[in-house]
Formats: C-alpha cells, sequence, structure tokens
C-alpha cells in the first residue's frame, strides 16, 4: 500500500500547525488585538504528526535491519535540514530578531544536540519541542532492532514499551522515583499518539485478533487521556480514512508541494514568522497582509532547504546504503 492519502495528510497537518502560530498564537504572544480562534484547532496538528511518525516507522524498520543503519538513516533524513534550519533561525534571530528571544552560546549548544531541555536549554524554535519527542521514540525503536526479530514481534515490542509509558504517564509513577525524567524522555502527554501510530501499523502486518484488541486499546488510551477527547476521536477518524486513501480531498499540486516541504517549513516558520510579520507590519501593513507576506516567504525558504539540503541528504543515504 503506498499509503498516498498520509503523506498529504503530513503536509495539512503542517499547514494547520502553521495557521495556529500565525493566526492565533502569533497574536497571544505579542499582546496584539486580533487572531482567529478557528485557527487554534491547527495545534493538533502535531499530534497527527506523531501518529504519522508512529505508523510509517515500519518502513524504516523493514529496510534498515540493524540499530547502525536504522540511525544512520535517521540522521541523513533529518539532522541536515535541521542543522540548517537551525542555522539560518539563528542568524536571524540574532541579526534582525530585535530580541524577540533571548538565548545564550549554551542554548545554542544544546539545540544543535537536538535535546535542549534535557539539559535545561532553551529552544531557539519554540517548535522545535516535538522534536525531541521524535527523536526518543526513535531511539526506542533502534534500540528494539538489537534483539534481532522479525518485524511484527519488533512492532509488538515497541507497543509494549510505548504502553509502559502510557501508564507511567497516566498513573503518575514519577512519585514512586528518586528522580525525575524530562518529559521529552518519558513521550509525557504524546505516548499514545505514537503508540496508535505502531499499533495501526501492526495491525496490518499481522492482522490477527490481538492486534485488533491493541488498536482498540491504543484508541481508548488516546481519548480518555486527551484533555480534548472530542478532538483526539476526530483526528483518529480523519488518520484511518488518510490511512485507506478514503478522506475527500484531490493529488493536487498544491497539497503535494506542502507535503514536500512540510519538514523544513515546520522547522523555519514560527521564530522567523514571528520576526517577519513584526518588521513589515511595521512598515505599515495591516497585520494579516503582512501574515501572508512571510507565509509566503517562508514557503519560499522551506523550498530551497528542501532541494538544496533534505533531498541530496536523502539521497545520499540511498547511495550508501542501498
Amino acid at each position: 500500500m503506498k499509503f498516498e492519502q498520509l503523506n498529504l495528510l503530513r503536509g495539512y497537518a503542517c499547514f494547520g500547525v502553521v495557521l495556529y502560530h500565525y493566526f492565533y498564537h502569533f497574536f497571544n504572544v505579542f499582546n496584539k488585538d486580533g487572531g482567529v480562534y478557528l485557527f487554534s484547532v491547527g495545534k493538533f496538528g502535531v499530534e497527527l504528526f506523531f501518529i504519522l511518525s508512529g505508523f510509517l516507522i515500519h518502513f524504516s524498520l523493514k529496510s534498515n535491519k540493524t540499530p547502525l543503519i536504522f540511525f544512520v538513516s535517521r540522521i541523513c533524513r533529518l539532522i541536515p535540514t535541521y542543522l540548517i534550519c537551525l542555522l539560518i533561525t539563528l542568524l536571524i534571530l540574532v541579526y534582525v530578531g530585535d530580541n524577540y528571544r533571548q538565548i545564550t552560546a549554551f542554548d545554542v549548544i544544546t539545540n544543535f544536540l537536538i535535546f535542549p531541555s534535557w539539559f535545561d536549554g532553551v529552544f531557539i524554535d519554540g517548535s522545535y519541542w516535538t522534536l525531541e519527542y521524535e527523536w526518543v521514540f526513535y531511539i526506542i525503536c533502534g534500540l528494539t532492532l538489537a534483539v534481532n526479530i522479525e518485524l511484527g514481534k519488533t512492532l509488538f515490542l515497541i507497543i509494549i514499551i510505548l504502553l509502559i509509558l502510557c501508564f507511567y504517564n497516566i498513573f503518575d509513577l514519577s512519585q514512586y522515583l528518586l528522580f525525575q525524567f524530562d518529559n521529552s524522555m518519558i513521550l509525557n502527554d504524546y505516548a499514545p499518539f505514537f503508540l496508535l501510530g505502531v499499533s495501526l501499523s501492526y495491525r496490518l502486518i499481522v492482522n490477527k485478533n490481538h492486534s485488533h484488541i491493541l488498536v482498540l486499546l491504543s484508541m481508548v488510551i488516546v481519548i480518555s487521556s486527551s484533555k480534548y477527547p472530542i478532538v483526539s476521536s476526530f483526528l483518529i477518524c480523519i488518520f484511518i480514512l488518510a490511512m485507506l486513501d478514503r478522506l475527500p480531498v484531490k493529488r493536487d499540486r498544491f497539497s503535494l508541494f506542502l507535503a514536500s516541504i512540510s519538514y523544513p517549513l515546520y522547522l523555519l516558520h514560527q521564530c522567523i514568522g514571528f520576526i517577519f510579520i513584526n518588521i513589515i507590519h511595521s512598515l505599515g501593513l495591516h497585520v494579516y497582509v503582512s501574515i501572508i507576506f512571510t507565509f509566503l516567504v517562508l514557503v519560499l525558504m522551506a523550498y530551497f532547504v528542501h532541494k538544496l539540503v533534505e533531498i541530496p541528504s536523502i539521497n545520499y543515504f540511498k547511495k550508501k546504503f542501498s
């Protein structure tokens, strides 16, 4: 199965997060009048990202059968783009940012190490917090490969680990420990979404009675542990429809383009976007015009990063390890 609509869903989820940050969160951050409350739902695009990561991980586990190759594949696909976007964001923040975010040299170092919150560092871009969660999930998946079992059993082992993390967070078992983990280390409130994605993937591969039970259990955990159970239920429906290619959407050029640049666009849009919106708005343009213009500029920047960095790094891995 090609899961073409899941690729489109990645683009829509990214677009939703951008809309949330530009048309709602921006006004709260800078105490400005305006903002469109409807776009606040765009923040739930992050949860779709996590379900997608969980579901699609079996492709990487299947093609990269050792922990080393798996981690190298993740590094080649994600880190070069992240480092370039981080560097671009840092330069714009320092030279144009007008003190939008106060960062230190220590913060810069911890961001380059991907896990700033583990060292009490500040995220250079507020959106980067999700990367810590993604990489903790990848670490869990990569380490399970060391057990050297078939794909179905590997996914089942990941599900067990994620279930443990879910119950650890739901029942706040940290109170019984002598030390505290950082939120991202235990996937905090987002373990259920990774769990759901992996469970759906496991069901497609194994398709036995216990796999159906795991999917239902995952859905129950997602909905019951969510602060917004109705929204979470809606996201589950959207994801399953996309997984079955039954979403009422078309594979138009804009959707495909948005999906292709979703990763660099996500990495670039918030910090740089807020800076650009304020600069353009200070020139006398309406704030919504400033937002639209900023969005177009960030899309162009993301496109060049996608073409010049993301695609070459992916192709490099394929050439070296295919």
